[in-house]
């Protein structure tokens, strides 16, 4: 539906662009203007274009749209130079006859306008309260607001304005109304595409996991990026996920994005209704864990990445990359650098040359302890930070541990791992 609109409306902008230039000036200005608001609500409507689907097509669409609003702005240019060197740029020429059809055109066009501004308005909104998990009663005060916005135009102004204020809050409340079923559309489509199978709303790594029905409004849900806005994943023997589209209203099925693995369930919606949904719990993997906020997680479908400073000293004293600890589930065993040195030849934090490293010399430790059969990558760092960590990349079992570590323990990587694999067995969720 709204893709058809944003169709029409582009069809809409190309003709009135074209037939432009060859009407009346008092007609032609408003024509051209009618065509730019076209455009802009198309554009509105449309969204933007996913760069998997940037083809050929696209490209080609782009050129001619280029070359089209070339062409009617030099026919404009043309005409409006023309009426000038013959003395027709007066006003009564560019206002019109005053006739009844001519004001009913102006209060169209300024409707037109208006309405493409509300949406304009509408989408704005949406940006700036998106993440606020404030759901319906947000969208009610944004309709009182838009209420009273129109009230205040119609006794306010000249009719025109009238015109125009209202309309944009006419939009502005449409939007509204059509955004507060959204929950109600979301939580109804995930329902009848799990058929019964376990399933859970997730949300993209930089947006806060999905635990209450309030998030899902239209403006409270999370926007921006380039990741969707919203997940539906759903258990079963042919793992399913698909995407939620605002401005089609429906679940699009696909893997575009990154999305927080969420913790399925057959009565998700009920559990997310009454609040029973954690907003801690997180998937990764076939494991389950607990993670409070603090921690700053973030999760894939076989990574999770947490902030503390076991290993490191006091939160706060290095950047926030250097605090990350990261378990990676299913890991496979990899090839070790080829200027790597073997971990027999490790040096103490005393024996390291840290001028060799902050010149940018490279320096590798790997291979595999004697003592725990663990895999490990040291790589010190090197530039303004090598003085101070080391990366350590572990396979341990099934697991796969990253974490930067001092310098000066550089010897006791082993041990640290040993504290990280603790860190997160602890923050398993135990059913």
């Amino acid at each position: 539906m709204i893709a058809g609109m944003a169709m029409q409306l582009m069809f809409a902008f190309a003709a009135l662009a074209v037939l432009s230039p060859f009407l009346p000036l008092f007609l032609m200005w408003r024509c051209a203007l009618l065509s730019v608001t076209a455009f802009i609500a198309a554009g509105f409507l449309a969204g933007p274009v996913h760069w998997s689907d940037q083809g050929l097509g696209y490209a080609i669409g782009v050129i001619i749209l280029f070359l089209l609003i070339i062409g009617v702005a030099l026919g404009l240019g043309l005409r409006i130079a023309v009426a000038g060197a013959r003395g027709q740029l007066t006003q009564r020429a560019l206002l019109g006859p005053d006739k009844r059809w001519r004001h009913l055109l102006d209060v169209i066009s300024v409707g037109f306008a208006g309405s493409a501004a509300g949406l304009a308005c509408a989408i704005g909104l949406a940006f700036a309260f998106a993440d606020s998990a404030l759901g319906r009663s947000l969208d009610l005060f944004i309709i009182l607001i838009a209420l009273l916005a129109a009230l205040g135009a119609l006794l306010l102004g000249p009719w025109l304005i009238r015109a125009f204020g209202v309309t944009v809050s006419a939009a502005i409340i449409g939007v509204s109304l059509v955004g507060s079923l959204q929950p109600t559309r979301i939580l109804e489509s995930a329902e009848n595409l799990a058929d019964g199978a376990p399933w859970c709303l997730a949300s993209p790594p930089s947006a806060a996991p999905i635990a209450s029905a309030a998030q899902l409004g239209f403006f409270a849900m999370h926007k921006g990026g380039h990741n969707p806005h919203l997940g539906l994943q759903v258990q079963g023997g042919a793992p399913f996920r698909a995407n939620w589209s605002i401005r089609q209203q429906r679940f699009v099925e696909g893997d575009r994005g990154d999305l927080t693995p969420c913790l399925p369930r057959v009565d998700f919606a009920d559990a997310l209704t009454q609040g029973w949904v954690s907003p801690d719990a997180f998937i990764v993997g076939s494991t389950e864990y607990l993670i409070p906020p603090e921690m700053e997680p973030k999760a894939f479908p076989r990574m999770l990445s947490i902030r503390s400073s076991l290993v490191t000293g006091p939160v706060g004293t290095l950047p926030e990359f250097f605090e990350r600890l990261e378990i990676r589930e299913s890991a496979t065993a990899w090839d070790m650098p080829d200027d790597a040195k073997p971990l027999t030849d490790m040096p103490s934090a005393a024996e390291l040359d840290i001028e060799a490293l902050l010149s940018g010399t490279r320096l590798i430790f790997a291979g595999t302890d004697q003592v725990t059969g663990r895999q490990v990558i040291l790589e010190c760092l090197r530039g303004a930070f090598a003085n101070r960590d080391c990366f350590a990349t572990v396979n341990a079992g099934a697991a796969q541990y990253a974490f930067f570590l001092p310098v000066e323990d550089i010897r006791h990587w082993s041990s640290a791992t040993d504290k990280v694999e603790a860190l997160f067995l602890g923050l398993r969720r135990l059913n």
